[in-house]
């Protein structure tokens, strides 16, 4: 990370995952070239996260090519009126 003050604890970290359920996953394809998807996701608190997934497809295949991936989690904040 390039500013390290920037990176979130571990703690809040989980807060956040604990309390979304939305976010993008990022992958990159065979080719190299990167493929984001939005989805739904639960985590368990023990740091495993969970997506639902057919057993082929695109998302399939880039995970197959290549291990590497991040998670985008979207908090949603409530405003109250």
């Amino acid at each position: 990370m390039r500013h390290i003050r920037q990176l979130l604890p571990e703690e809040c970290a989980r807060e956040i995952l604990s309390a979304g359920s939305n976010g993008v996953l990022s992958l990159v394809d065979s080719d190299g070239e990167p493929y984001g998807v939005p989805l739904s996701f639960a985590y368990d608190n023990d740091g495993y996260i969970y997506f639902h997934s057919a057993l082929e497809g695109h998302k399939i295949e880039c995970i197959k090519a290549d291990g590497r991936c991040s998670l985008e989690a979207i908090e949603l904040v409530r405003k109250r009126i």
